[in-house]
């Protein structure tokens, strides 16, 4: 054994180890010459011994043991422990402040364990511990829960297991966001740039302008992060800029001040392309600023444009006749000024022969309106519809402009036969008329459905109605209520309609029309019904021990639960006697019940049905 120390309140022991050891005892004494007293063993060369009283000199010997073989002592040595007591305050307390926390450090302080760190928003306290588990090894702690711009006053304590020191000198902080810098402000073309150096702590930045060094700053911008373009400025006007940083709510001074002037292009040019026979006419809006214009095209949206015109300084329009029919072009005009070039909007364009003749023309009636449809013809912008009286015309135009393949005429009267005829149209003209369409002839609406009766089923309601004799199909028609908003639910050619779609215990309201091609008849009456379950019953027969006989129309539970009390009465439980409502001849009597005695009940029988 090489040490034995005395430490506070323990003995520290150290030996070299010996080989092929199994583990060692440790072996203590009052007295150099002893007798030793084993306190433990070990299987490392080292041992504490916490089993000791202050001021108490002992004495200490090792032995080996290797396969139950125990080595003679190793030589004595002695070690006196110490008392333990409370430290002393710590001292070199020191605070920093940062963007996020507040650091303080101090310096050690013998015979600690850990120090706590203790706060408080007034100097000289009360209080409050923030941290008690800064160990002996750190000697520093940060602080994050802290606010901006607010004083924190800390001290420090030392403690051990005896007790807890005095506070140390008092520090403050105070946690504060950076002021930014804003380096660069420089007049653009229709806006200002403004750059500055980030803040890592920082949410986001406000931007504030003025047009006076000295003046009053507005927010024009919140939520911006390390740059910053202000479109909302005129041109050749002198505007002053500061930034400030933002962190939650908290917003930091503001920056330094620097101006700037921007400078202004020409407004963009609206431009609107029409299409020609060999030929696009341009037109564009004169805009602000502009000196003159170019007119850009291209085979591809987006470019590359070739120059077609650069000498427009008159005027705000241009026709194009260096181009083929079917052919798509794309053009951009472009205001010129000093300051550079703007762009107008795209516009795509395709020059276009008058249309061909629309093909397939067929017309037919519905619901008292003739439908008239046509085959798609390329290159069109929209059709025109004419209709006659007598095939070859005179033809009368009816709708211009239609755009779809489709159009219903709702203008036709009965008895009177009509054909039609479609143009189709485009910028470059309209096309020859189309071959004529069949003829058609409206007959008269037929009249409103008779006898119509509703019967409620369960989950169902069948409806019945009379036939209408020039009726192809009725529709049928339901409401909640009787002055209710009744709304289509089936179309049938049928005189009988099952309706499914129901809740037993509701009552539904309905009403059923005919309709052909001449249109829909008026609605029939009104019938109603309401579906309902049917309800599971029982025929209770009971013969007494005396003959009687009786009879009760019950539920189907109510049946049961006479079985279930009569066995149980069976079995030794429950009532001996059973009262069963009697619902025939009661007489004068608001109520009549049966009183049934189980000892006087020869047999019953239990018959179910549905009603």
């Amino acid at each position: 054994m090489y040490s034995a120390y005395g430490k506070v309140e323990y003995v520290q022991l150290d030996w070299s180890s010996v080989y092929n050891a199994d583990y060692y005892n440790i072996k203590r004494s009052t007295s150099v010459n002893g007798p030793y007293t084993t306190v433990a063993t070990s299987g490392s060369s080292e041992y504490k011994d916490y089993n000791v009283q202050a001021n108490q000199k002992y004495y200490y010997v090792i032995t080996t043991v290797d396969n139950n073989t125990e080595s003679k002592p190793s030589n004595v040595l002695s070690a006196t422990p110490t008392d333990r007591v409370s430290p002393q305050p710590p001292s070199g307390v020191y605070a920093s402040a940062g963007q996020t926390n507040i650091y303080i450090s101090w310096d050690a302080v013998d015979n600690a364990d850990g120090y706590k760190v203790k706060r408080s928003t007034i100097s000289g306290g009360p209080y409050t511990t923030v941290s008690e588990s800064v160990y002996n090894f750190n000697r520093s702690y940060r602080d994050y829960d802290v606010a901006y711009n607010q004083p924190y006053y800390y001290v420090i304590t030392a403690y051990n297991e005896v007790g807890e020191s005095s506070v140390s000198q008092e520090v403050y902080g105070v946690r504060t966001l950076t002021t930014p810098s804003l380096y660069t402000a420089s007049g653009q073309v229709g806006y200002v740039q403004l750059d500055w150096s980030s803040n890592y702590r920082a949410d986001y930045y406000n931007v504030k302008r003025s047009t006076s060094a000295n003046g009053a700053y507005t927010t024009v911008a919140t939520s911006v992060y390390s740059d910053y373009r202000d479109y909302d400025v005129e041109a050749y006007n002198k505007y002053y800029y500061v930034i400030t940083a933002v962190d939650g709510s908290t917003e930091s001074n503001a920056s330094n001040v620097l101006s700037a002037t921007p400078i202004a292009k020409a407004d963009q040019p609206y431009l609107q392309a029409t299409a020609g026979n060999s030929k696009v006419t341009l037109n564009w809006n004169d805009v602000a600023y502009a000196n003159s214009y170019k007119v850009l095209r291209a085979t591809t949206s987006g470019g590359p444009y070739s120059t077609v015109t650069d000498n427009v300084y008159a005027g705000t329009s241009f026709t194009d006749y260096n181009v083929e029919n079917f052919n798509a072009y794309y053009y951009v005009v472009v205001a010129v000024n000093d300051a550079g070039e703007t762009k107008s909007n795209e516009v795509s364009v395709t020059p276009i022969a008058v249309p061909t003749v629309p093909q397939n023309v067929q017309a037919n009636i519905q619901n008292g309106k003739a439908i008239v449809i046509w085959d798609v013809v390329d290159y069109t912008s929209g059709y025109n519809v004419k209709r006659a009286s007598t095939s070859g015309g005179p033809y009368t135009t009816i709708a211009t402009n239609v755009t779809s393949t489709a159009y219903v005429d709702d203008t036709i009267v009965p008895n009177v036969s009509y054909v039609y005829v479609i143009t189709a149209i485009n910028t470059s003209g309209e096309s020859a008329p189309s071959q004529e369409s069949n003829p058609i002839m409206l007959v008269n609406a037929p009249t409103a459905p008779e006898g119509l009766e509703a019967l409620g089923g369960n989950n169902n309601i069948t409806l019945t109605w009379n036939a209408v004799s020039n009726a192809t199909a009725y529709q049928i028609k339901r409401a909640n209520a009787e002055n209710g908003s009744f709304e289509y639910i089936a179309q049938v050619q049928s005189t009988s309609f099952v309706d499914s779609n129901v809740t037993n215990g509701n009552v539904y309201y309905y009403v059923v029309t005919a309709i052909n091609s001449g249109g829909e008849s008026a609605d029939s009456s009104i019938a109603y019904a309401s579906p309902k379950a049917k309800e599971q019953r029982a025929m209770l027969e009971i013969e007494m021990t005396n003959g009687d006989r009786y009879e009760y129309d019950v539920t189907l539970e109510k049946a049961q639960d006479f079985v279930n009390w009569y066995i149980a009465r069976a079995n030794g439980q429950g009532s001996m006697v059973y009262v069963m409502e009697n619902t025939g001849n009661s007489g004068p009597f608001d109520d009549r019940y049966d009183y049934l005695f189980f000892n006087n009940i020869y047999s019953f029988q239990v018959n179910e049905y549905e009603q």
